[in-house]
């Protein structure tokens, strides 16, 4: 009997999630249809002039969603397109301890380049006019316990937009290094 209750009890359960599921359907459905939406209606007017104008159709513009979650339209200009950058660095095989030097290329609307290294650690570029470009030198960390660090660079414009690459570092010798810290017991 106690089996039957708890089948009963499944039931009543699984009714009331389709009517859930069956209700967010509806609204669903009449939002895609335009419930409240205004419509023009066309009317009918005589033409005053023989010659047919064309009719003159204005596409609207597009929109496009922000970070907060608001539309925002979008226009074509420079501003509103993100910068674009590159970073290199000479050699990816670092040492810990050794200093690596990190160059970025950017697009011309780049004001500021950011180096930050996940810990905490944020390094701005410094801009060289002669070969323009983003130089930036970066201290690997002496205790790496990974065999790979990754840093990323962070091109800004002003008007607030931004891109974000990433540099790899394979660290030399990391784990012989994290086997001999095992061993003498730390």
């Amino acid at each position: 009997m106690e089996r039957n209750w708890k089948r009963t009890e499944i039931h009543r359960n699984l009714a009331a999630g389709g009517g859930a599921i069956l209700g967010a359907s509806f609204l669903l459905a009449m939002t895609a249809m335009g419930c409240g939406e205004q419509k023009e209606k066309a009317t009918a007017e005589p033409a005053t002039s023989t010659a047919e104008q064309p009719a003159r159709i204005e596409a609207p513009a597009a929109v496009t969603a922000s970070a907060t979650g608001n539309a925002e339209p979008k226009s074509s200009s420079t501003d509103s397109l993100p910068p674009d950058v590159v970073a290199t660095a000479p050699d990816t095989l670092a040492i810990p301890g050794s200093v690596v030097v990190i160059t970025a290329l950017g697009s011309a609307d780049v004001t500021s380049v950011t180096l930050n290294d996940g810990a905490g650690e944020k390094t701005p570029f410094t801009y060289d006019s002669e070969s323009n470009l983003w130089r930036v030198s970066y201290r690997i960390p002496v205790r790496v316990t990974l065999d790979r660090i990754g840093l990323s660079v962070t091109a800004a414009t002003d008007a607030n937009r931004w891109k974000r690459v990433w540099v790899f570092f394979k660290i030399r010798g990391a784990g012989a290094r994290v086997e001999a810290a095992s061993d003498s017991g730390l």
